[in-house]
């Protein structure tokens, strides 16, 4: 085989390849506009919106999804509060540092935005 019939070899066989699909990138999100998970694969159900690649890639947590758009928050627009709650992590009564499972005082996270 010489040069020449490589190339048309080569490019016979390039030609049969099928081109890549396009995925449709996605960002799914709860009803407080907080991230779940990103994926690309069709069928998940939930509450979800249409992304670019690059977000994709970046699969960033600190965002919101509000009016079905992504809004990046910042220290300047938000703040996380340890808050008293009836779920999330069971806590010693007096310190909330120290984690009991068998404690009936519960704290949870919650993010603020200052509007």
């Amino acid at each position: 085989m010489n040069e020449k019939e490589f190339i048309e070899l080569h490019d016979s066989i390039v030609a049969q390849i099928a081109p890549l699909p396009e995925f449709e990138y996605r960002l799914y999100y709860d009803d407080e506009g907080n991230v779940i998970d990103y994926s690309y694969l069709p069928g998940i159900e939930g509450a979800s919106i249409i992304i670019d690649k690059q977000t994709f890639l970046e699969r960033r947590t600190d965002l919101k999804v509000i009016n079905e758009s992504i809004v990046y928050m910042c220290d300047f627009t938000s703040y996380t509060k340890l808050v008293p709650s009836n779920q999330g992590t069971g806590c010693h009564p007096d310190n909330a540092l120290l984690v009991d499972n068998e404690s009936t005082k519960y704290w949870e996270v919650k993010t603020f935005t200052v509007e």
